[in-house]
């Protein structure tokens, strides 16, 4: 399944800078398709490595983007490289 979305900036101009409106009028331009991928992986570390891995396809080619959902069967937490656990996350809580 293929759908179109629209990135806009803050001050709401679409992503090469050109205004709404200015838009409208430029009947050549065409927004890249977006793929939808509805995938869940059976772990964690799956789905985690997939969203890597198409986060480096999209920075390879920024017209190839990727909304990506899916569901973990079984709650977890992710951390980043610098954080740390005790002082991110409520260890007492994920104990449970």
């Amino acid at each position: 399944m293929e759908e179109r979305f629209r990135r806009r900036d803050a001050d709401g101009g679409d992503r090469d800078g050109r205004a709404p409106e200015k838009l409208a009028k430029d009947r050549s331009f065409e927004w890249p398709a977006m793929k939808w991928l509805d995938l869940t992986l059976p772990g964690a570390s799956g789905n985690l490595a997939c969203d890597e891995a198409l986060l480096e396809a999209c920075e390879d080619s920024p017209d190839a983007e990727m909304l990506r959902f899916w569901e973990p069967r079984h709650y977890f937490v992710v951390l980043g490289y610098a954080n740390r656990a005790e002082l991110e996350v409520n260890l007492a809580a994920c104990r449970k």
